[in-house]
């Protein structure tokens, strides 16, 4: 579900149904013809734009611009902004023509990590996954949706997939030449192009269900194809016809970890699953990850907005119902102890309306705690009205535009009266929601010279590296653990049931669903040992600073 170090999870982009053929809507249309050649990082493409929102766009700076152009016309570019990760080019133009051709070629390769690609971006041999995560194409500076056609060509044993409606293939010269088109508009192209995928499908009450995989086990894909089915049917009694796409998506990406969603397509690591096959829940827990995502295409609220924490509570609290009804309430039951044992370890100072999309809070403010507080009402005015209210509410989101806090309280008092409006209003401009030491006696620990202080490593996950801080401080007599990851821009994340028993260190970090535990050396002021993230270890080696 969220598998980075901070498990920031990326955000569902779902808007609603558009006629392509109503000329009335001027929406940019794009055209992209792409080249590459796997393992080099070399891409060449073009893109043609009808109806350009606007005169400035970005690319990765590891990318050129070639030449822009209009009817075969150059037209003049400049650089306005350079340095990081993507340069800003403006047009030298009074007026804007309706229809602009750019072009751009250069190399991303594996020595760009984790500068331009990282955990959900790569180019090697077998894979290339581009995301919105970085410019691998000319955006445009606006925000605006726009339609795509994305056509690219590569040996025959790759499969593209993208986040596109429609695929149409044809060979040329030996070569496999993929194109696929979105039908509604979107905020960014995804690419995927990997070797020797093989594709499942399954078709229900207007649903396409595609699942492409590589070496998981067939049963294993029927199964939770099975289930998705059913949960698509589950949503669908819960909220009615969904507004976004009759086709679901799920990629097994042949990666180390991570997920997101990019309707209609869902990429999560087929590594991870594969790990977690022979775990407790590991079936379970890919299972949720999958529902969670599939929930978005229920999604209204602004991504951008406090108002977030509707998209993905809502989703996360979705995922529970189908988890709850397929995979059965021990599941269920576990995973609510869970998020209730991560909200009660985290000291969290930020409200949930509060809370940013670069904060270190954001999982447990805007998918635990809202997952908590819906189950908290269901418990509480049983299940027929609850049910009824999440129908009145996505119907109200509909029928408004937009899914706010504004419009969810409201549904709330009209179903359940004022008290339960109180109730989550309070709850969600809460700062601190549970506070206190979280010590047992049995967990404090006394105060170690050698402990004590800053320890720093480097954690490499999905083929980047990030610096690792450990805080050992004292406070009323016990050492308190806290973590910084400087490299993403957080700061003092907590840390909880730190133990020390001679040679050995362990603590739990319950925002990242992780935990660590090593041994120290404490005549090399070095601790070896390994951060261990949903059943997966990491070595991490933490060196005392002076």
């Amino acid at each position: 579900m969220k598998t980075s170090f901070l498990l920031i999870l990326i955000y569902a982009s779902i808007l609603q149904a558009f006629s392509e053929n109503n000329q009335n809507i001027n929406i940019p249309d794009y055209k992209i013809s792409l080249h590459f050649i796997p393992g080099s990082g070399n891409i060449m493409g073009t893109l043609e734009i009808t109806n350009p929102a606007d005169s400035i766009f970005r690319l990765d700076s590891c990318l050129s611009v070639k030449r822009v152009s209009s009817d075969n016309q150059d037209i003049t570019f400049r650089l306005i902004e350079e340095g990081g990760r993507e340069n800003t080019y403006a047009l030298r133009r009074d007026k804007m023509p309706a229809k602009i051709s750019i072009e751009w070629e250069g190399n991303i390769t594996a020595g760009d990590l984790p500068k331009h690609l990282g955990s959900y971006n790569m180019i090697s041999r077998d894979l290339v996954e581009l995301t919105d995560h970085i410019s691998w194409y000319p955006v445009m500076k606006s925000r605006n949706g726009f339609i795509f056609t994305l056509t690219a060509d590569l040996p025959r044993r790759y499969t593209i997939i993208t986040n596109g409606d429609d695929k149409e293939e044809s060979d040329i010269n030996g070569n496999m030449v993929t194109s696929w088109r979105s039908l509604r508009p979107v905020y960014n192209i995804t690419f995927l192009a990997a070797r020797n995928m093989r594709i499942s499908r399954a078709s229900d009450d207007g649903f396409n269900l595609e699942i492409y995989y590589k070496t998981l086990p067939d049963s294993y894909i029927n199964s939770m194809k099975n289930d998705l089915v059913e949960t698509l049917r589950l949503y669908t009694q819960l909220y009615g016809t969904h507004k976004a796409s009759d086709n679901v998506r799920i990629v097994y990406s042949p990666r180390t970890a991570g997920g997101y969603a990019r309707a209609p397509l869902i990429v999560v690591s087929e590594n991870y699953a594969s790990d977690q096959r022979h775990m407790k829940y590991g079936y379970a827990r890919d299972f949720h990850l999958n529902a969670h995502e599939i929930a978005h295409y229920w999604s209204k609220a602004d991504t951008w907005s406090a108002d977030d924490w509707i998209n993905e509570g809502m989703a996360e609290y979705s995922s529970l119902l189908a988890s709850e009804k397929i995979i059965g309430k021990n599941f269920s039951d576990f995973l609510i102890n869970e998020y209730t044992g991560i909200v009660n370890s985290s000291d969290t100072h930020l409200s949930i309306l509060e809370t940013t999309g670069d904060s270190w809070e954001l999982n447990i403010n805007r998918y635990y705690k809202p997952t908590l507080l819906l189950n908290a009402l269901r418990q509480k005015y049983g299940d027929d009205s609850f049910f009824k209210f999440l129908r009145m509410l996505d119907n109200s989101f509909a029928s408004s535009g937009a899914a706010t806090t504004k419009v969810f309280l409201e549904v709330l008092e009209n179903n359940m009266g004022i008290g339960a409006r109180d109730y989550m209003e309070e709850a969600l401009n809460r700062e601190k929601w549970i506070t206190g030491n979280k010590n047992t006696e049995e967990n404090i620990i006394p105060a170690d010279t050698v402990l004590q202080g800053t320890w720093s490593g480097k954690l490499t996950q999905f083929g980047s590296a990030t610096q690792f801080v450990l805080h050992l401080k004292m406070s009323d007599g016990t050492l308190v653990p806290s973590l910084d990851s400087p490299d993403q821009n957080a700061f003092g994340i907590p840390a909880s049931d730190l133990c020390v028993k001679g040679d050995t260190i362990s603590f739990r970090v319950g925002v990242a669903s992780a935990s660590f535990k090593g041994t120290i050396k404490r005549s090399k002021m070095l601790i070896n040992g390994s951060w261990i993230q949903r059943g997966t270890p990491y070595p991490l080696v933490l060196l005392k600073s002076e």
